[in-house]
């Protein structure tokens, strides 16, 4: 059975020997990282060690079998599928704008472009000139649907993702969506307050049911037609399809939207051939807590897909919300 030298570094000596493995191999998954602890493939002078003592306990490590064994992230290729822009970076973080149409983390089967798989191949490219202490493995800590286009942030570290992660569970991060809806929307700002569980067929239900959890939900609106209505939304909560059911459950729905919309008709030419490429949400603003220093509030103006709809449906984006 063969067996590879670990290369270890002091610069990572309060890491986790499974988050410093993750550092190395971006390209793997935390479920097959710690399958290898669990088949005793990383050790020490032959033994089995655990996933959770510090890089810095170890003198080195060794890999017992052959990494081909493990099952990699594909990093497809961008060819039909347009690619996340960085909109901001530092050492804790990059922010991406990303185009409706590309998911947040791989696929089930791993076969289509992502966030993430973009990311990893951006990382490898930049290895070539990195040495080992400035590796990093981003590290996904809230995502968006595929076909909202508009802001993922995105930790560079185990600790910013930790508080990343707990400052969105705890609802610590203000968010702002902009979102097209079916019929003209009154009054001028509504707050839906109804729990979301899950329904069938991939949908998600408003309603008090056992296994629903509290939503909140407010939309304000800032263009508006008989026809359709262009809102700024405020989820308070992170529940799945939030503003997207709430949506639905006030009555105006998403004008596009496969799931939760209307129904593709004459009345709404503008659907057709749309509803399985974008909705009409978009994610524009995120503001983090003011324990985050400078930056911690980020924009993403809508792309020209969402804008194009606006001018379609004869509603005005306020200039706020436009370049400038």
């Amino acid at each position: 059975m063969s067996k590879t030298s670990i290369e270890l570094d002091e610069h990572f000596s309060d890491y986790y020997v499974h988050d410093y493995l993750l550092i190395l191999w971006p390209w793997l998954s935390s479920k097959t990282v710690k399958s290898f602890f669990e088949h005793g493939k990383v050790r020490v002078n032959n033994r089995p060690i655990s996933p959770w003592s510090e890089v810095g306990e170890h003198q080195h490590l060794e890999f017992v079998g052959e990494l081909s064994e493990a099952q990699a992230i594909p990093t497809p290729p961008f060819e039909s599928t347009p690619e996340p822009t960085p909109i901001f970076e530092d050492h804790r973080m990059i922010v991406l704008s990303k185009p409706a149409g590309l998911s947040v983390i791989p696929d089930r089967d791993r076969q289509l472009p992502s966030c993430l798989s973009w990311l990893i191949q951006k990382e490898l490219e930049e290895r070539k000139t990195k040495s080992l202490p400035e590796y990093l493995r981003y590290r996904i800590v809230h995502r968006i649907d595929r076909l909202t286009s508009g802001l993922v942030i995105v930790a560079k570290t185990p600790d910013v993702e930790k508080a990343l992660a707990r400052d969105f569970e705890n609802h610590e991060v203000g968010k702002e969506y902009l979102a097209i809806l079916q019929g003209e929307v009154r009054p001028a700002q509504i707050t839906v307050n109804c729990p979301i569980g899950p329904g069938r067929k991939g949908k998600m239900r408003a309603g008090f049911q056992n296994s629903a959890s509290d939503a909140l939900t407010t939309f304000t609106v800032l263009s508006s037609n008989k026809e359709a209505t262009l809102v700024s939304v405020q989820p308070q909560t992170g529940r799945t399809h939030q503003i997207r059911v709430h949506a639905w459950a006030m009555g105006h729905p998403l004008i596009l939207d496969p799931k939760y919309g209307p129904k593709q008709n004459s009345t709404f030419p503008h659907s057709a051939g749309s509803g399985d490429r974008l909705l009409s949400l978009h994610s524009y603003q995120y503001s983090l807590s003011k324990e985050w220093p400078q930056s911690r509030s980020f924009k993403c103006l809508p792309p020209m897909e969402f804008t194009s709809l606006i001018s379609q449906l004869k509603l005005k984006l306020p200039p706020a919300y436009q370049s400038r």
